[in-house]
């Protein structure tokens, strides 16, 4: 190989390493840049806030304010555990409707349960 060729060869090697480190900087600057300006898509929004209360000795749901009715139960806050009993008293926060309705719905599915166990044992 003469030394024309050789001095050809190295500063190919030279151009294509440079040319390779050059298009991996801009591509790795690129998708750095795509994902740190990806537009944010969908509806996600806060869930809203309920308060649980006393009014009238039943169980009741306030929006955020603590005074704007949003419904009234027909669970009597002295048929609730002791504990239970507290934390509304106390203005018990929950977080989305859902979990308000899941939580009414567990209270009144265990004092259902709690008053069969009563007629049960009157019965017997």
């Amino acid at each position: 190989m003469s030394l024309k060729h050789r001095i050809g060869l190295v500063f190919g090697i030279i151009i294509f390493i440079t040319a390779f480190t050059i298009i991996s900087r801009v591509e790795y600057n690129y998708s750095n840049q795509k994902i740190s300006s990806l537009p944010t898509q969908g509806n996600a929004r806060k869930e809203k806030k309920y308060y649980l209360k006393e009014l009238n000795g039943y169980v009741a749901v306030y929006y955020e304010d603590k005074v704007s009715l949003y419904e009234c139960t027909n669970i009597e806050i002295d048929e609730l555990p002791l504990s239970v009993q507290a934390e509304i008293n106390a203005g018990k926060e929950v977080i989305g409707i859902t979990a308000v309705y899941g939580f009414l719905e567990n209270y009144s599915s265990w004092l259902l349960e709690r008053t069969k166990e009563n007629e049960y044992i009157k019965h017997w």
